[in-house]
C-alpha cells in the first residue's frame, strides 16, 4: 500500500531511522517507479548516508523522467566532487551543466573544482560570484580565502577570512583559516589566539 509505505518512510525520518525510510521509498517505486518526488527523496537521503554511488543511479532515473530538473543536474556535480571524480566534473560542468546565475551554492561548487584541479583563478570567479550573490555564505568566503592562499595574496586572503569572522565569529573552519593566513604571515601571536579560540570551542562542546 503507497500511502502505508509514505507514512513508514516518514515515521522513520522522525526517529532518525533513515535506512528503514529508504526501504519504504524503494517499496513505493516497485509500484510506481516513475514517481519523480520519490526518486527525489530517496536520493538526497543516500547523500546523507554517504552512498553517493546509489544516489547517482536515482539521480539519473530522476533525470530520465524530467531531465530539467535543475537541483537533481546540480546535485549530481556535487556527487562528482564528493567522489573526487573531478574531471567528470568538469566535463559536465562545460558540457552539459548550466547553473542558474543565483545559485550561489552550485556555483561554489563549481569553484571547488576548478580549485582542486588548479584553476585558480576561475575558482576564485566561482567562490567571489558565490559571495556576490549571498553575502552571508560562510563556505563561499572560506574557500575564497583559500584559493586567495593559492595565488599567494594573503592579505587579501586575511580579509576575506575577515568578512567571513564577522558573519560568524564561532565558525571553526574560519577561526583555522585565520590562524592559518597569520601564521603564514609571520603573525604568531595572532596565528595562537585563534587556534586557541578553535581548542577553546572544542573544549566547550566536548
Amino acid at each position: 500500500n503507497l500511502n502505508v509505505q509514505r507514512i513508514l518512510s516518514q515515521i522513520s525520518i522522525n526517529m532518525g531511522d533513515i535506512d528503514t525510510s529508504i526501504s519504504a521509498l524503494k517499496n513505493i517505486l516497485f509500484i510506481d517507479e516513475n514517481n519523480s518526488s520519490v526518486l527525489n527523496r530517496i536520493y538526497k537521503l543516500l547523500i546523507g548516508k554517504k552512498k553517493f554511488d546509489e544516489a547517482l543511479k536515482y539521480i539519473n532515473l530522476l533525470l530520465e523522467i524530467n531531465k530539467d530538473n535543475y537541483e537533481a543536474k546540480r546535485d549530481k556535480l556535487y556527487i562528482y566532487y564528493l567522489t573526487k571524480n573531478f574531471d567528470q566534473a568538469i566535463k559536465y560542468i562545460q558540457e552539459e551543466l548550466v547553473l542558474k546565475i543565483d545559485d550561489y551554492f552550485g556555483i561554489n561548487i563549481s569553484g571547488l573544482v576548478y580549485l582542486k584541479l588548479n584553476d585558480f583563478n576561475k575558482a576564485k570567479k566561482c567562490f567571489a560570484k558565490s559571495i556576490e550573490i549571498n553575502s552571508e555564505y560562510i563556505d563561499g568566503y572560506n574557500n575564497l580565502g583559500n584559493c586567495l592562499i593559492e595565488l599567494e595574496q594573503l592579505d587579501k586572503a586575511e580579509k576575506v577570512f575577515k568578512s567571513a569572522y564577522k558573519i560568524n565569529n564561532n565558525n571553526i573552519t574560519t577561526l583555522i583559516n585565520l590562524g592559518n593566513v597569520s601564521s603564514l604571515r609571520d603573525n604568531v601571536e595572532d596565528a595562537i589566539n585563534f587556534y586557541n579560540k578553535v581548542l577553546d570551542f572544542d573544549s566547550n562542546n566536548s
